[in-house]
């Protein structure tokens, strides 16, 4: 392992250079900076980041690489495919390899008991060659919450159909719903690179991308992530600890779209906050895992009870609202976030115009005390409050609607739901 620590330092440090040079002219080309910033974060992505998660992993016995897996929607459509498990090929057919992973593989299916419309699901599978590797207990843990969450709530990732996961010699298979839109990450760079998308209020103008996607329409597609994280904890218990940018996916029909939450991988039981004294990594706890420039100043500063907040939840999303309204990025997204994030002070924050009230609800969920943060339902409720006042019927309608009945998804076909042999 001693080799290991010895390439991560290194690469390390040299990622820590190139982030220096990007900050050290931001002032003098603040424009170019950040494409270029975007640039150098793409490329970043590119190498690994070994959360709690993968030091657990380690410690089971994976052999994990230092680059990172590649996008799911670059994949070879060419690649080998695998056969279904027998449980569904009467019901499904893999179309293409959607993409591979370090541990597995994500394929695009056909429905083919559906015959009124071409209806597609992804299916998810995860391989260990490790037969009693703690790895097969995360993997039975991710399952257990996804099928938890199976019917509860189309804005958060779950399993879907009968049986909704298998386990065979190639590993275990997980039937999800496919959702076509790409990742919010993308939408986002795509409306900064959009010619007025970002105007002169340090504000974003989403219909410079899409005439139909106005404020309102924006803060309703932000009030279904809140919506799957409200579901998430529910009907779980569990907090996310991983909402990011890169853990929301689109799935639309023309101009209608919805978002989800998806990756419960690393969720944690809040209810197990006094285990984390236990030096060792154990499921379930709440600890620091997660993508650092979205962990919270709680989770820097150690707090075992903070860590296992839903504040911090609140935290993440407060990041995402940020992107979704204005053209810079939060000032912690530069520098080693260990050491900015705690100094952040909202209040100063030259990006927020403070204009709007949705400006102090950005400011609300980015409180550095997380004893201050409004709740999953206040945030639920005064985004409500603040799509009203934008007066758009539209966006209102969509409020109250299901992805289905928005026209954004097609309903899973009922036959999915049945096993084979049922009568």
């Amino acid at each position: 392992m001693m080799w290991l620590a010895s390439v991560l330092f290194l690469a390390s440090a040299i990622l820590r250079g190139r982030g220096a040079r990007v900050d050290s002219r931001v002032d003098v080309h603040h424009d170019y900076m950040e494409e270029l910033a975007h640039r150098e974060a793409e490329e970043l992505l590119k190498y690994r980041t070994f959360n709690e998660t993968d030091m657990r992993l380690l410690m089971a016995g994976a052999d994990l690489p230092l680059v990172a897996p590649v996008s799911l929607i670059e994949e070879d459509s060419n690649a080998e495919l695998e056969k279904l498990p027998k449980e569904w090929r009467s019901k499904l057919e893999i179309v293409k390899q959607l993409g591979r992973g370090a541990f597995g593989k994500v394929f695009l299916c056909k429905v083919l008991c559906e015959s009124s419309s071409d209806v597609y699901v992804s299916v998810k599978l995860i391989q260990t060659h490790l037969p009693f590797s703690p790895m097969k207990l995360w993997i039975k843990r991710e399952v257990q919450l996804l099928e938890t969450m199976q019917g509860y709530s189309d804005f958060c990732i779950s399993t879907i159909g009968s049986p909704a996961s298998v386990d065979n010699q190639d590993g275990t298979w997980i039937m999800m719903p496919f959702l076509n839109g790409g990742e919010l990450g993308d939408l986002v760079r795509r409306c900064r690179f959009t010619d007025g998308c970002k105007n002169f209020e340090k504000r974003l103008d989403w219909t410079k991308v899409n005439p139909q996607w106005t404020t309102a329409y924006m803060l309703v597609l932000f009030h279904d992530i809140v919506a799957g994280v409200e579901a998430l904890h529910e009907q779980t218990g569990m907090l996310h600890t991983d909402l990011k940018l890169e853990n929301v996916m689109l799935n639309c029909q023309g101009d209608k779209c919805y978002a989800a939450v998806i990756d419960l991988g690393i969720a944690c039981n809040p209810q197990l906050w006094m285990l984390k004294k236990i030096p060792l990594p154990m499921p379930g706890v709440c600890g620091r895992s997660g993508t650092p420039r979205y962990l919270p100043p709680e989770v820097y500063k150690g707090s075992a009870w903070a860590m296992s907040n839903p504040a911090r939840d609140v935290w993440a999303l407060g990041i995402i609202l940020y992107f979704l309204m204005y053209r810079g990025a939060p000032p912690f997204f530069h520098g080693n976030p260990a050491e900015v994030v705690p100094e952040y002070d909202v209040r100063a924050d030259p990006n927020i115009p403070g204009t709007k009230e949705v400006d102090e609800l950005v400011r609300a969920m980015l409180t550095s005390d997380y004893t201050q943060r409004p709740s999953i339902a206040e945030i639920r409720t005064k985004l409500e409050d603040l799509i009203e006042l934008e007066d758009s019927p539209e966006a209102m309608t969509m409020l109250h609607q299901s992805p289905a009945e928005r026209g954004a998804a097609v309903a899973t076909p009922e036959c999915l739901e049945t096993p084979d042999g049922a009568v």
